[in-house]
């Protein structure tokens, strides 16, 4: 039913004129406080990964068509750098990344669309009840941010024009390069926040 519905919603948008800026923002957050039953497993990755590609594959074909519009993903800072508590978490918004890289080259490349965008903006811990009992470092170092620091930065980057790959705050680039740093750095890094999720209490919103 979900994947109908934004099959129609992708095919009324098709119909506006090939001037109008059309985008598409997808955020999916499902699967903070482990340790997760195997259902809870399927559904985090089916929100966050499987709801991600459907999503794509119902607007960006007419985005394609007319070599125009913008594609934004949230994933998340944890997708650069995982830590105990979140592993499930963490694995599909790598994946995420991942799908954000994927998407945005093959557009260019195989569906010879380079004007249509492809974003991802990636948070830190925000400010919200799926936050909830995380142990936060300092707030000077790594800033808790809010919602709205969020919504204005997607704002920002859907009006700007230009196809970003942003994490936030500016403390969060430290993850993006700790996949190919040495061993004893990457884990040492990791050991260095690796009791900052294991008390989350996050609320269950489909519960």
């Amino acid at each position: 039913m979900w994947l109908q519905m934004q099959e129609s919603v992708a095919e009324n948008q098709s119909l506006k004129p090939a001037n109008e800026t059309l985008s598409c923002t997808e955020s999916s957050d499902q699967g903070l406080g482990g340790p997760p039953e195997l259902t809870e497993l399927y559904r985090t990755f089916s929100v966050n990964n499987l709801g991600l590609l459907w999503t794509a594959k119902a607007f960006l074909p007419s985005m394609a068509r007319r070599n125009h519009g913008h594609f934004l993903i949230v994933a998340s800072q944890a997708g650069y750098l995982a830590t105990a508590g979140i592993v499930d978490y963490a694995a599909t918004k790598a994946a995420a990344i991942a799908i954000y890289e994927g998407l945005q080259t093959e557009m260019k490349h195989v569906h010879k669309a380079p004007a249509v965008r492809v974003s991802c903006i990636s948070p830190s811990a925000v400010n919200a009840k799926m936050f909830a009992g995380i142990k936060g470092s300092s707030n000077f170092i790594l800033p808790r941010l809010t919602p709205d620091d969020v919504g204005s930065l997607i704002a920002e980057t859907l009006w700007g024009g230009e196809a970003k790959n942003v994490l936030t705050p500016a403390f969060a680039y430290i993850s993006a390069p700790t996949p190919v740093l040495p061993e004893w750095l990457r884990v040492g890094m990791q050991d260095g926040g690796a009791d900052i999720m294991t008390e989350i209490t996050p609320h269950k919103p489909v519960n």
